[in-house]
């Protein structure tokens, strides 16, 4: 029992690693995909042109890491209000389980689902480590922690990539870079 646990605490730890050939990069233009929201209804990043938008890609809704950092990016709710910032998250929990927690972090946001890692993969935000997820979740991998600010036109302006899922940006850091690349446009 004792070996049994260790080695569950070990993968739900483990460390991430994110194959930068792939990744996304500042400068990059993103990619167009769909995805289902947590109302269930179809989001096309078409609509993000013409837009400001933060795009927070994080675990799930059961990474406590996650949901305290979604916490607070809604600390910058007038920030992203004054600037007509649209937030868009992606994460691996399914419609139902965005909607029903949510409320964990009161973030509002446009809440993305991407179980299969589709959105992910587009990104090239996929962690190649060992899958860190608790036992019952059927994610075949996770997304490494990632903000992103882009552009009216979708491109990337700038990037924040968690090297340690545990340890995230202040809400300063990501305010310092909306005034940095946001107020100049």
């Amino acid at each position: 029992m004792l070996v049994s646990s260790f080695l569950l605490f070990t993968v739900y730890i483990s460390p991430q690693t994110l194959d930068t050939a792939k990744s996304i990069n500042v400068g990059d233009t993103i990619p167009r995909f769909t995805a289902l929201d947590g109302q269930g209804e179809t989001f096309d990043s078409a609509s993000l042109n013409g837009h400001l938008v933060l795009i927070k890609f994080f675990r799930a809704h059961w990474c406590p890491y996650c949901v305290g950092e979604l916490r607070r990016l809604e600390e910058l709710r007038a920030e992203f209000d004054r600037r007509g910032v649209q937030v868009i998250t992606v994460s691996t929990d399914w419609p139902e389980e965005i909607a029903a927690d949510r409320h964990l972090h009161g973030l509002q946001a446009r809440m993305l689902s991407d179980p299969q890692l589709v959105v992910t993969d587009a990104f090239g935000l996929r962690n190649t480590a060992i899958t860190s997820g608790p036992p019952n979740d059927d994610a075949e991998a996770l997304p490494v922690p990632a903000t992103l600010l882009l552009d009216r036109n979708g491109k990337v302006l700038w990037m924040d990539i968690s090297e340690d899922y545990q340890r995230r940006s202040d809400p300063s850091v990501v305010l310092a870079a909306m005034q940095q690349y946001f107020d100049t446009l």
